[in-house]
């Protein structure tokens, strides 16, 4: 029974479609000509333009750029304010030399005699710096 019906589908699959009737028996033949379309329509005639086409008028462009220069301008303005607020070099120097610990740890005030927790015992040295790394081989200098 599956067998037939293989046999049945594959037969019906390679067989030959026949023509459509509107193409007639020649598929070579020449082409009939199509039915004659009607003629468009004529379109609208342009519309005048209007006065109020969209565009800017001239007092309207100088307006922006105003506003466009004075808004550059506002921003300059306060940056440069900010920068000269901040004291430049000298301020600078000054912010960092407030900030720098003594060169000589102190050894005298209120809390060096009571001895608090985070505080060091006596006058020890600093600890060493660490070992410095070392080059590879290949990018010590030669002597």
């Amino acid at each position: 029974m599956r067998t037939l019906g293989a046999l049945v589908l594959t037969a019906a699959l390679l067989a030959t479609p026949a023509g459509a009737v509107a193409q007639g028996g020649n598929p070579f033949g020449p082409v009939s000509p199509p039915a004659p379309q009607p003629p468009p329509e004529p379109p609208d005639p342009p519309k005048p333009p209007d006065p109020e086409d969209g565009d800017l008028s001239t007092t309207e462009l100088l307006a922006l750029a105003g506003i466009a220069v004075l808004l550059i301008g506002g921003t300059f303005a306060a940056m440069a304010r900010d920068g000269r607020a901040s004291g430049g070099r000298e301020a600078r120097k000054r912010r960092a030399r407030r900030g720098r610990r003594p060169a000589q740890p102190q050894t005298h005030g209120p809390l060096r005699a009571g001895g608090s927790a985070g505080e060091r015992r006596g006058a020890t040295k600093a600890p060493p710096p660490p070992p410095r790394k070392r080059r590879s081989k290949s990018k010590r200098r030669k002597r």
